[in-house]
C-alpha cells in the first residue's frame, strides 16, 4: 500500500527571540506585521525564534518570564519539518515599555510543502485482459493478471468496477474472486461462490470498496479455482475500473453546510492554548456553527477512530461532534460531504485539523486548505507566552469579517 503524506506542519506559531544582548523585561506587544511583505497572498504570519542554550533560557526566566519545561507541549514538530510556501523577509518590531527594537525574519525554503489528498474529486482508469485463462479440473488456483502501473503519483482507490466473462460446465463447483497482487485478507473480493448453473457466466460487481485506500499501482487478479472433477472451463475476459485519489496540492470545502460558503472562524490554527495544568498548541481552526449544524467530511477517507467527540476520517480530524450518523462504524468508507455527525450542543463549533498523529497543516493555507475562503486584513500579534525556550504569538482572534485574523506559518529568524 503507499504511504500516507507525513504533516509537515503543525505548531508553528512561534515567536521566539535570541534575545542576544538584550536587557529589561521582554512583554510582547507588537505592531501590524506590514513591512513590504505582502501576507494576505502568502499568508506568513508568524515567526520563529529559538532559544539557543539552556543557559539562555535560565536568562530569560531570570527576566521574569516563565519557561515550561520540556514534555509539557501535545505537539512539538522539529525544525526539519518546518514548512512555509515561499522565501521572502519583512520586519517585525517588538516592542517593550521602554524599549523598541525589531527583527529580521525569514521564511524557509526548499522544504516539502504538505500533501493532501485531491479532495471530492475521483479519478479513474479503465484496464482490460482479453486473453483465455484455462481453469484445471479439481486444480488449484489460477489468475488472470492485470499489471496498473501509469496512475499518478501514490494513487490511492476509492472504489472498483469489476465485469468478467467466464465458460465453465458446472458454476457450483467454481470460485471467482478479486485479489490485489498480496493475495492476502482482508483485501480480496469474492464475485462468485459456487451459485448453480453452466455455460457461460457473465459476472461483475460496482461499487467494491474493501480495496480503499490501496496503491492503485500494482498487480490485480481475477482468480479462479475449480473445486471438483469432470469439469471443462476458462477466464474468456475481464476487465477493471479503479477509482482512485491522489496528493495533489489542492483545497478542500468546509466541513459544514453551506461548505462551498465562508463560515466565522473562532480558533485559528497553532494558538497557545491551557487545558487545566498543561500548556498545548491548538492544532486545527473552529468553525462556528449552530445547534446540530450538520458536520461532512472535507475530503473521502476511512473512519480510523470514534471516540467520544473525536472522529477522525482518513487524514482530517473532527473534533465537539455528537448524534452520529446511526450505523456509522470505525473503518467505515465515507465520502466528501456525507453526513456523518452533527456539532455538540454544548460547543456550538466544530474543530478541523488536516493531519493526524502530531503532524499538522493549516486548513486555512491558501494553497492546500479550506477553499471558499477570504481573508483581507493584515495580521497582528496581541500577546506572547514562554514555552520550551520559545516566546509563543498569539495572533489577533476572529471573526474574520469583523477585525483582522491572522492564519500561521512556520518561519526562522535570519
Amino acid at each position: 500500500m503507499a504511504g500516507r503524506r507525513q504533516y509537515t506542519t503543525g505548531v508553528a506559531v512561534l515567536l521566539l527571540l535570541t534575545l542576544v544582548g538584550w536587557t529589561g523585561l521582554f512583554n510582547v506587544i507588537a505592531e501590524p506585521m506590514n513591512a513590504g511583505y505582502d501576507v494576505k497572498q502568502e499568508r506568513v504570519y508568524d515567526v520563529e525564534i529559538r532559544v539557543p542554550s539552556p543557559e539562555k533560557a535560565a536568562e530569560l526566566s531570570s527576566l521574569g518570564l516563565e519557561c515550561e519545561r520540556p514534555g509539557v507541549l501535545s505537539r512539538r514538530v522539529p525544525e526539519q519539518q518546518l514548512v512555509t510556501l515561499r522565501e521572502g523577509g519583512f520586519d517585525v518590531a517588538v516592542i517593550d515599555q521602554a524599549l523598541h527594537t525589531s527583527g529580521k525574519w525569514r521564511v524557509p525554503s526548499g522544504l516539502p510543502a504538505p500533501q493532501h489528498r485531491s479532495p471530492c474529486n475521483e479519478y479513474f482508469g479503465y484496464y482490460w485482459n482479453p486473453t483465455d485463462v484455462h481453469i484445471p479440473d479439481d486444480d488449484d488456483w489460477v489468475y488472470s493478471p492485470i499489471d496498473i502501473w501509469e496512475a499518478p503519483y501514490e494513487p490511492e482507490i476509492t472504489k472498483i468496477d469489476v465485469s468478467f466473462s467466464v465458460y465453465h460446465t458446472c458454476w457450483s463447483d467454481l470460485i471467482i474472486e478479486l485479489e490485489d497482487e498480496n493475495v492476502t485478507n482482508p483485501y480480496l473480493y469474492r464475485l462468485h461462490n459456487q451459485e448453480m448453473g453452466s455455460g457461460w457466466l457473465y459476472g461483475g460487481e460496482t461499487g467494491i470498496t474493501v480495496f480503499n485506500g490501496l496503491d492503485v499501482n500494482q498487480e490485480w487478479g481475477l482468480w479462479a479455482i475449480d473445486l471438483a472433477p469432470d469439469d471443462v472451463g476458462y477466464i474468456d475476459e475481464w476487465s477493471i475500473y479503479v477509482y482512485y485519489d491522489y496528493p495533489i496540492f489542492s483545497k478542500y470545502p468546509w466541513p459544514c453546510n453551506p461548505n462551498t460558503e465562508q463560515h466565522d472562524i473562532t480558533g485559528t490554527f497553532g494558538e497557545f492554548r491551557k487545558t487545566g495544568t498543561t500548556w498545548r498548541f491548538h492544532s486545527g481552526i473552529d468553525i462556528q456553527g449552530n445547534i446540530n449544524h450538520r458536520v461532512h467530511p472535507v475530503s473521502a477517507g476511512r473512519v480510523d477512530l470514534i471516540s467520544g467527540e473525536l472522529m477522525v476520517v482518513g487524514e482530517y480530524e473532527y473534533i465537539h461532534v455528537e448524534n452520529l450518523r446511526p450505523g456509522i462504524v470505525v473503518g467505515e468508507w465515507v465520502n466528501c460531504g456525507e453526513w456523518i455527525a452533527d456539532y455538540n450542543a454544548s460547543d456550538n463549533h466544530v474543530h478541523l485539523s488536516d493531519g493526524k498523529n502530531g503532524w499538522y497543516s493549516n486548513p486555512l493555507d491558501l494553497s492546500w486548505g479550506i477553499d471558499y475562503f477570504s481573508d483581507n486584513a493584515d495580521p497582528y500579534v496581541v500577546s506572547g507566552s514562554i514555552c520550551l525556550g520559545t516566546v509563543l504569538g498569539i495572533l489577533a482572534k476572529p471573526p474574520l469579517q469583523s477585525r483582522p485574523n491572522a492564519y500561521p506559518q512556520s518561519v526562522i529568524l535570519l
